[in-house]
């Protein structure tokens, strides 16, 4: 990569700067868009493709492993639902007094 950079700023001294300037931000936009879209060759994963293994594998087996109603009381639970009808009757769900 170096001796490609090297042989671009040889050339932005023979060349027209504007010509070499757009020919510079092509071959970088090319490249980005090669490695978002997982076919740069680095040897490791990287752009959309690390994205994807973060999200699938890392974010969801975390996800996964935590309990969402740990710590919550069954009667907090009915509360909040109560709480959530308000005056009028809950369509979906099934209504249940709570005697405290």
């Amino acid at each position: 990569m170096i001796q490609e950079n090297e042989e671009i700023l040889n050339s932005c001294k023979e060349a027209d700067p504007k010509k070499t300037l757009l020919q510079i931000i092509s071959q970088f936009v090319e490249t980005f868009k090669a490695s978002i879209n997982g076919m740069a060759d680095i040897g490791e994963l990287c752009g959309g493709a690390r994205i994807q293994e973060i999200f699938h594998e890392k974010y969801g087996k975390t996800l996964s492993a935590q309990n969402a109603l740990d710590g919550l009381k069954e009667g907090d639970i009915l509360a909040a639902i109560c709480n959530a009808n308000g005056v009028n009757p809950g369509l979906f769900i099934h209504e249940v007094k709570i005697t405290k």
